[in-house]
């Protein structure tokens, strides 16, 4: 039996934020010897049904199975593509649709961001590097009706992106260290299915990373800018064909978040008494919020960002609990790692814990940080 396996977009299975068509690669299996692609076609749908076809390819007299371009495909932006194959081979025998990849396209054009950088904090805000918080509710009165729904977005700093009270997918340090001014990426993610009849809240953290931060080994501050920004676009296509935008706008509240400091190179203070219960979450009054201000900021800069963003990859428990010679406690889990320590502890309210985090023991043993120059890494 002729197969397609491992269909693939640009060497992904999925694709997310595409701004330029992909190019398509696939295996074959089959139970006789000796096979060889003969031809093949593609077909390429809004749905995974396939119910009804975009692109109905015709049959390509071919044995290319990787690096194949789409070349009949015209993109709009914030729809969803699902894409399958099906190949004949030497033997005369003809496969199956392939499981289909699939792929959501950005925001392709600049004229077509209409939302606005917008920002909890002053240009007196500069020397800062705390956490603030940004949020807008509004009511889906027909969600039945949404054929997909994605959302677009970038910061000027780090974000963090909640909707309904929840954070949205698996990445972090948002969205990623470019030159700002000439190259900002952008995030996309799908909320088709955590969208709700009602009221939606969506909440941003954001922070200063390396926009406002101070960063090199000079440790200068604002060198990209003094004032951290936040732009997102969510696009919701319904099944007759309209769509709805919600967009960043001065429409936003912000506010102070728990977290004082944050910086890549110094850590963080957080103070849990700060902390905002439900601040994301439907059925939060923001009346007390103080209104957003927008950023002036080049929209044309904005790129995609399609894949290899920073996530967890596995979580680490510590191998061993060290007491130095000069009596510090050291958890040690057993290899050099970027990510997060989590611990559970007990205290009264204006109690501190603190970590410090480094890489290596002196020869006698002992905590070593001359190598860490500048930075403190303290949590």
């Amino acid at each position: 039996m002729l197969a397609v396996t491992r269909l693939t977009l640009n060497q992904e299975s999925a694709l997310s934020g595409v701004q330029e068509l992909p190019v398509l690669g696939w295996e074959i299996e089959s139970h006789n010897r000796n096979v060889r692609q003969t031809a093949y076609r593609i077909q390429i749908s809004h749905q995974q049904s396939f119910d009804n076809v975009l692109l109905r390819g015709e049959w390509q007299e071919s044995d290319c199975s990787n690096n194949v371009p789409l070349m009949e495909l015209m993109l709009t932006s914030s729809q969803h593509y699902f894409i399958r194959v099906q190949v004949r081979d030497n033997y005369g025998e003809t496969s199956n649709w392939s499981s289909p990849a699939e792929m959501i396209s950005g925001v392709l054009y600049t004229h077509e961001w209409q939302a606005d950088f917008i920002s909890a904090e002053t240009p007196a805000d500069k020397d800062q590097s705390a956490g603030t918080l940004l949020r807008k509710s509004f009511v889906l009165n027909c969600t039945e009706d949404i054929q997909s729904a994605f959302i677009h977005v970038s910061a000027l700093g780090l974000y963090e992106l909640h909707l309904n009270g929840q954070k949205v997918g698996e990445d972090a340090l948002t969205p990623g260290w470019t030159s700002y001014h000439n190259h900002l990426l952008y995030q996309t993610y799908n909320l088709t299915s955590h969208l709700e009849k009602g009221e939606n809240v969506i909440g941003a953290i954001a922070g200063a990373g390396w926009y406002k931060g101070d960063m090199g080994f000079s440790r200068h501050r604002n060198y990209y800018g003094e004032q951290t920004a936040f732009i997102s676009q969510l696009v919701i296509n319904y099944k007759d064909g309209s769509q709805e935008v919600v967009v960043s706008d001065e429409s936003w509240k912000c506010h102070d978040s728990a977290i004082l400091f944050s910086e890549i190179y110094d850590g963080e203070i957080y103070d849990a008494r700060r902390e905002i219960p439900g601040w994301c979450a439907k059925g939060f009054s923001d009346n007390a919020w103080r209104p957003v201000s927008r950023v002036t900021h080049e929209k044309s800069t904005l790129v995609a960002q399609g894949s290899n963003t920073v996530r967890k990859m596995e979580e680490l428990k510590p191998v061993r609990l060290i007491t130095t010679p000069q009596g510090d406690t050291v958890m040690d889990f057993g290899q050099n790692l970027s990510g997060w320590v989590e611990f559970t502890v007990r205290g009264n309210a204006g109690d501190k814990v603190v970590l410090r985090h480094f890489e290596v023991l002196d020869a006698q043993g002992n905590v070593y940080l001359d190598n860490l120059r500048s930075a403190t890494q303290r949590t």
